[in-house]
């Protein structure tokens, strides 16, 4: 009974202090300002399963389906008077539903609640919490990191899926940390419908932790996807799978004042933990603790890079925020409790 108080008052702690964040992106979000992709989520929302999705939205089914659901029950918050239900709910001459963008924007929020409370279980099952007090509420604090940075908040709570690939990826990161195999078996392969990434974000991660069965098990869940892929294939972006496109994308990078402030400055909690260690006096020994955020974060922009995103490379770098905050403790020499070789 202690543990299930503690666990539902740090939930509504996160609640909380994510609120008004939450508030700004329901109240004044309009999608067709860097989030045009909810022309695609907004009908996968609307009939999951059955709709004209092309490639590759219609395989991220997990978090449509979820606010499908969430926006049949009614149980979100619904603005009112706000920019996108009085005047851009009109797009290249179709109407979008407001109920649905609300719906969706609640979804990812519930989902970024429960990616900090994970990212908290998750220091529980690597440190021993309550026999260091002094830190007690540093562990409390650390995964709002995930809030802070300008990606989630940008991306994150707005007519997206990102909220559900933190969540798949935070997950996966915990029952690595409490060794249960077969749940994270379970959640990787689900993660491959989330988004395709999410298998080789954990992938990578996995390999340089070294916890080479749930790297194996990652990489399989991440060929699945072109399993599937192949089973049931959909229309669009045909050239993401192209290695002559990619090596031409990556031949064409362009890297202009947008792009260093929409995909590295968005990401500012990276920036800010780079000029903590060269401008704060820190151990610079201790950077190799980011070595495995180091390689998902440089494995996703090159992905981004290679795929002809652009600017938009910045919301698939958040993918990796998770594995950062989890590198925080060591950082700042907190004592691993359980999983020395962390």
């Amino acid at each position: 009974m202690k543990k299930l108080k503690h666990n539902l008052v740090t939930i509504l702690f996160y609640i909380v202090i994510s609120s008004g964040v939450f508030y700004s992106s329901a109240k004044f979000h309009i999608p067709w300002y860097g989030a045009n992709d909810f022309s695609v989520y907004h009908d996968m929302i609307k009939k999951p399963l059955s709709n004209n999705s092309e490639s590759p939205y219609g395989y991220r089914i997990l978090t449509p389906t979820i606010a499908h659901f969430i926006e049949k029950s009614g149980i979100f918050y619904k603005t009112f008077n706000s920019p996108f239900r009085d005047e851009f709910f009109e797009y290249k001459n179709k109407r979008y539903e407001p109920n649905i963008l609300d719906a969706l924007i609640f979804t990812n929020f519930i989902l970024i609640i429960f990616s900090m409370f994970i990212l908290y279980k998750t220091y529980e099952a690597y440190y021993y919490i309550e026999n260091i007090k002094n830190h007690n509420f540093i562990f409390l604090l650390m995964p709002i990191g995930l809030l802070l940075s300008t990606s989630t908040i940008v991306h994150g709570l707005n007519g997206l899926t990102e909220g559900g690939s933190l969540f798949f990826i935070s997950l996966c990161c915990l029952l690595i940390a409490r060794k249960n195999i077969i749940l994270f078996s379970i959640i990787v392969f689900l993660g491959m419908l989330q988004r395709e990434l999410v298998p080789l974000v954990v992938l990578v991660y996995c390999v340089f932790i070294c916890k080479y069965r749930f790297a194996l098990i990652s990489l399989l869940a991440f060929m699945a996807y072109f399993i599937f892929r192949s089973f049931h294939p959909l229309v669009g972006f045909e050239e993401q799978l192209s290695l002559n496109a990619f090596v031409q994308n990556i031949k064409n990078l362009n890297i202009t004042k947008e792009f260093f402030l929409q995909v590295i400055l968005s990401n500012n909690i990276v920036i800010s933990l780079l000029i903590i260690y060269f401008f704060g006096n820190m151990d610079l020994k201790k950077v190799k603790y980011l070595l495995p955020f180091t390689m998902v974060f440089s494995m996703l922009l090159l992905i981004s890079i290679g795929t002809g995103i652009g600017n938009n490379a910045g919301r698939i770098l958040n993918m990796a925020t998770p594995i950062l905050l989890l590198a925080i403790p060591r950082l700042l020499s907190i004592k691993a409790g359980k999983l020395k070789n962390y």
